[in-house]
């Protein structure tokens, strides 16, 4: 069979004795070279047959994967013509990302807080604007509510109710441009209603120590410990109100106790004090099902948070707060004073995807992927650096591992980044940071199943010699 103009042999090599099935392992190291530029823009592919035949597989394994690649948009074709690479957005082969490190071209990305965004469902979400456009009347174009589209809100009032246990009338939801406005905007709120101190978790996210800088707000660091925020230093400090990640914290991976959930809305309760509640992780939960909201046993009193950050892509800028009634007007005014509100057609499609469950589906397929690659490098670990103590591992897209004493975090980063391996430390996410770390985040939202074992021998060679 003559070969595709241009086409190029695919080095692709299946693993027959793993879980994984033979499709996902040809899409999957198909995705890596793309990404990684060993496959360029434009470059044809081996013809479905060709390819089947080299593997070894029935043509039908590969039209399979051929098809997923080009639904994630990795791959376009011309009619009967053989697939070619697509040129993905913001792809320009460069090294160099700029100071917050988000594009660098690393081998191996274990970065603890991203999601692979070339799982993106591009089809789904072009057919949900392509409803938007068709439907939107011309008001809709025109200077809406700030508080965001009625279609939005109205969808997440429901959608966060069956899922998360969230209760809320759609008047009481914001929408946001990601999470970090979201907590930015009820940071404002509870700074306008009289609260000047706020518990953080320690260690957290550098966007909510932002946040509660810019809102005015003295931070009260209050310690995380594998159970989750100590509500022993909550109670015994001066915070009037806390931010609080309940199902996977970050950094640590740490889920609140049921005995501290239970707690903690007791204390907001009868102190009549505020809670915010980043549900961050919340969708991806792998030891059954995320136990609900805090935000359902004290809507009064619980600003609940929520994005489609990790479960589209962050590009989309779209994320959600839920006030309680008294101060969701302070918030509209606030969210109208900072931007004048979010882009209605992406919360059109938005509401499109979540009232034809395409959302959720979408969810369950990433859960599925990431509960692979997660399962791949915690065996990958076990096996090379059977030492290693693991936490945080039940939800989310990260673990942390300890390494039993502490080690330069400039040494471990060096020898990584010699290597092309992004990893982070924990103590550089403390208040006061620390020089030295005795605990790395391990990411696997954009690390394959398939390239597990190669990462964790890349990282053992960067431990030892650090």
């Amino acid at each position: 069979m003559a070969r595709p103009r241009g086409s190029v042999d695919l080095p692709i090599t299946l693993d027959r004795e793993a879980g994984a099935p033979l499709r996902e392992q040809i899409a999957e190291q198909v995705r890596a070279a793309v990404r990684e530029r060993r496959l360029r823009p434009g470059v044809a592919l081996p013809a479905t047959r060709r390819l089947a035949t080299d593997l070894g597989v029935s043509r039908g394994v590969v039209v399979e994967a051929y098809a997923d690649l080009l639904s994630q948009g990795f791959l376009v074709t011309n009619g009967r013509s053989a697939p070619r690479v697509a040129r993905l957005p913001g792809a320009s082969g460069k090294a160099s990302d700029g100071q917050h490190g988000r594009r660098a071209g690393y081998r191996f990305d274990l970065a603890p807080e991203v999601p692979d965004v070339g799982m993106f469902p591009r089809r789904e979400w072009l057919r949900s604007l392509h409803f938007a456009l068709e439907t939107a009347p011309d008001q809709a174009l025109d200077y809406g509510d700030p508080r965001g589209t009625t279609q939005l809100r109205e969808a997440l009032a429901d959608y966060l109710g069956r899922t998360r246990g969230v209760i809320a009338e759609p008047s009481q939801i914001i929408v946001c441009q990601g999470s970090i406005q979201a907590i930015d905007l009820a940071c404002r709120t509870l700074a306008a209603d009289g609260v000047d101190r706020l518990a953080l978790e320690d260690p957290c996210a550098h966007g909510i120590r932002h946040a509660c800088r810019y809102a005015g707000l003295q931070a009260v660091d209050t310690p995380v410990d594998e159970h989750g925020l100590s509500l022993e230093q909550l109670l015994a400090g001066s915070a009037q109100a806390t931010i609080v990640s309940p199902v996977h914290q970050f950094p640590t991976g740490a889920a609140l106790s049921s005995a501290r959930r239970r707690e903690l809305v007791k204390w907001v309760t009868a102190q009549g004090t505020a809670l915010v509640e980043d549900d961050y992780d919340a969708e991806y939960s792998f030891a059954g099902q995320a136990p609900p909201a805090l935000q359902g046993a004290a809507p009064d009193r619980v600003i609940y948070i929520g994005s489609a950050s990790k479960a589209l892509a962050p590009a989309i800028r779209l994320g959600w707060a839920v006030f309680p009634k008294r101060l969701t007007g302070a918030a509209g005014e606030l969210k109208e004073a900072l931007d004048g509100g979010s882009p209605a057609l992406e919360q059109i499609a938005l509401a499109q995807m979540i009232a034809q469950s395409t959302y959720e589906h979408h969810i369950r397929r990433a859960r599925a992927e990431y509960g692979r690659r997660r399962f791949a490098l915690l065996e990958a670990l076990a096996r090379r650096l059977p030492w290693a103590r693991v936490s945080g591992a039940d939800a989310g897209l990260h673990f942390a591992m300890q390494l039993g004493r502490a080690v330069d975090s400039a040494m471990i980063e060096s020898h990584a980044a010699r290597r092309h391996i992004r990893v982070r430390a924990l103590e550089s996410f403390l208040a006061a940071r620390s020089p030295q770390t005795s605990t790395l985040l391990l990411g696997y939202g954009r690390l394959p199943a398939s390239s597990a074992g190669a990462a964790v021998e890349a990282l053992a060679d960067v431990l030892s010699a650090a």
